[in-house]
């Protein structure tokens, strides 16, 4: 008989003599055995589970159920003890819990104080529930249930630390404990990661150089304003900058920079290309003629001479086609804000044009809008053979001409002379030459990454933007996660029995055990696209660098690369774990834990300095 079937067979002769002494009245006397390896639980708890199998007999895995449950409910029961034992001794450091005592906030704390247990488990019951509600009105408890996975030695240590004696009376500064707490898991997740893993977050910081302080100067009194008083029979205080307008010229107040030559040009070859054939010049003629007082003026002979040309053969324009375009023209608003006149006008326009367009009524349209521009804009009032274009200057002012005392003349500026030669001259531009380089192919030469022919993770291969997307996510969930802990910390500091503080931070914590689940997350999204930008393909080996990872980041992306790629003995992977010589106290601490987890997993690991190599399933 082998080993395992005579356990197996003990076992069950031990359930059956417990079976047989459970029909007695008092059962739980003569079971001594089972109450010293269970000794926090009460019997009446062991009794309730020992009377399920009254049927039949357990099977080995029923009883290895049992047994491990049995072990939870004593442990928990051990953990109550000890919260009991330290609520007791700082009873006069936090509040009274008698006041904590609502049926929601107990059913709450209970579920969340333990949630993988059933609601059908003996740890659901109104005493458990209450001694958790009573747990939770202490440092300890509300530590615990805020940061679940963290031993109980270092919440006790957080809470000494944080613990401010004043005389005989002792008082727990609960957010100094929660700041403390977080700092602990920030610098243990950088010691697992190794701290060259915030080189890409971090700039480096330079040593600050000397300035030098210049002394203060004295201060100088402010300037006086003054005011000039004087004759306004005396013209010599005149200022220069004020003109008046020459009666011989009507000169437009335009801006300096505006030049009428070159607007001229401009439009002669926009009228070029809707009137075809006439070229550029055939419209210039038309604005350096002196019978053209403006340059709206000049657009029209220009238009009433294509009409009336003798060689044209182009029939007057279909009434249709006129009419259509009225109709357009009145449904714009530009056309909808002008008077009755300008009105008129660009009715009338729109005859002309579709006229010397020949029925083109898009062309026709564009032409319109240009007439009505040229009316309407700065070069309205533009006169193209003034007094003052001919002469090529603005008229000063003199001191023996009558004084004009508008201000507004001062605003005018000095208008271009008409030039001696057209504008509109190419001027030839030699073609630069190219700057020699020493290469004369490297032009040719296209860049190319040497990796490129090796595969790539999906996420890894993702653009730099996504990575920055991740990063910024990350930072703001740790944020939030922060505040929360911070605002539980300050509901739990100020609940009495007026308000529900209990019952707020209870909330809180809830949403931060939330972001937590939400910030491991985002920092495996990030672990992973970093690792997956490091896989390297050949065609014999995988290899994959965990650095920069925690210990539970590097387990699971193991597995998700295992699952995904496998390995052989014929092409195995590799991972790359280091050496631990950034780890604390130089020894490696993420290789033996990847090794463990895949060992455990079924996969064939070989450990290396620096890291593992995997060659498939053990035993295949």
């Amino acid at each position: 008989m082998t080993a395992s079937a005579r356990e197996t067979l003990l076992e069950k002769l031990q359930v059956a003599v417990i079976f047989f002494i459970s029909s007695y009245d008092d059962p739980i006397s003569l079971c001594p055995p089972s109450q010293t390896e269970f000794h926090p639980l009460d019997s009446s708890l062991i009794a309730a589970f020992l009377s399920e199998f009254h049927t039949e007999l357990p099977t080995r895995r029923q009883l290895r159920g049992l047994r491990q449950t049995l072990t939870k409910l004593a442990v928990a029961a051990r953990d109550e003890d000890d919260e009991q034992s330290i609520s007791e001794a700082l009873s006069g450091s936090h509040i009274d819990g008698s006041s904590f005592s609502s049926s929601t906030l107990e059913d709450y704390s209970g579920t969340l104080l333990t949630p993988t247990t059933d609601s059908t488990s003996p740890l659901a019951s109104p005493r458990s529930i209450s001694s958790s509600a009573t747990s939770f009105s202490s440092p300890l408890g509300f530590l615990r249930t805020a940061f679940p996975g963290v031993p109980s030695a270092r919440l006790e240590s957080v809470i000494a630390d944080a613990t401010c004696k004043d005389g005989w009376a002792e008082d727990v500064d609960i957010e100094r404990a929660v700041q403390l707490l977080l700092t602990q898991e920030y610098l243990r997740a950088l010691e697992e990661g190794g701290l060259d893993a915030l080189e890409d977050d971090l700039t480096p910081m330079h040593s600050p150089e000397w300035l030098t302080v210049k002394a203060k100067g004295k201060k100088k009194k402010a300037k006086m304003r003054t005011y000039t008083i004087n004759n306004v029979r005396q013209q010599q205080h005149i200022s220069e900058r004020v003109h008046r307008r020459s009666p011989h010229c009507d000169v437009p107040r335009r801006p300096p920079d505006v030049d009428i030559w070159t607007a001229v040009s401009s439009i002669s070859a926009q009228l070029s290309s809707l009137l075809p054939p006439h070229s550029e010049s055939f419209f210039k003629s038309f604005f350096h003629s002196p019978e053209s007082k403006s340059p709206a003026a000049a657009l029209r002979r220009a238009l009433t001479t294509i009409t009336n040309a003798d060689d044209t053969d182009a029939p007057p324009p279909d009434t249709t086609v006129l009419l259509s375009l009225q109709d357009i023209l009145r449904s714009t608003p530009e056309y909808n804000e002008q008077g009755p006149e300008e009105r008129e006008r660009i009715l009338s326009d729109a005859r002309l044009c579709l006229h010397a367009v020949q029925s083109r009524h898009g062309d026709a349209l564009d032409l319109v809008w240009l007439l009505h521009s040229l009316d309407s804009g700065e070069t309205a009032e533009v006169r193209l053979h003034s007094q003052e274009c001919r002469d090529g200057h603005s008229v000063e002012s003199s001191a023996s001409r009558p004084f004009e005392t508008t201000y507004a003349v001062s605003f005018s500026g000095h208008l271009p002379g008409c030039p001696s030669s057209q504008p509109d001259e190419w001027n030839v531009v030699p073609r630069k030459k190219p700057l020699s380089t020493a290469n004369p192919h490297a032009g040719f030469i296209p860049a190319r990454n040497d990796m490129s022919k090796m595969g790539t993770y999906q996420i890894g291969s993702e653009s730099h933007k996504g990575s920055e997307k991740l990063k910024q996510r990350l930072k703001y969930l740790e944020e939030r996660l922060t505040e929360t802990h911070v605002s539980a910390a300050r509901a739990w500091k100020g609940a009495n029995s007026k308000n529900r503080g209990k019952e707020v931070a209870l909330y809180h914590v809830d949403e931060a055990r939330k972001l937590r689940e939400e910030v491991k997350s985002a920092a495996l999204d990030i672990a992973r696209a970093r690792v997956g930008a490091t896989k390297k393909t050949d065609a014999s080996l995988t290899t994959i660098d965990l650095h920069y990872t925690t210990i539970s980041q590097a387990v699971i992306l193991a597995k998700e690369f295992l699952g995904e790629y496998g390995a052989s003995d014929v092409r195995p992977m590799r991972f790359i774990t280091g050496r631990g010589n950034r780890s604390v106290g130089g020894k490696g601490v993420l290789g033996p834990a990847v090794c463990n987890a895949l060992i455990e997993d079924g996969w064939n690991v070989s450990m290396f300095a620096g890291g593992l190599t995997i060659r498939g399933r053990i035993g295949s």
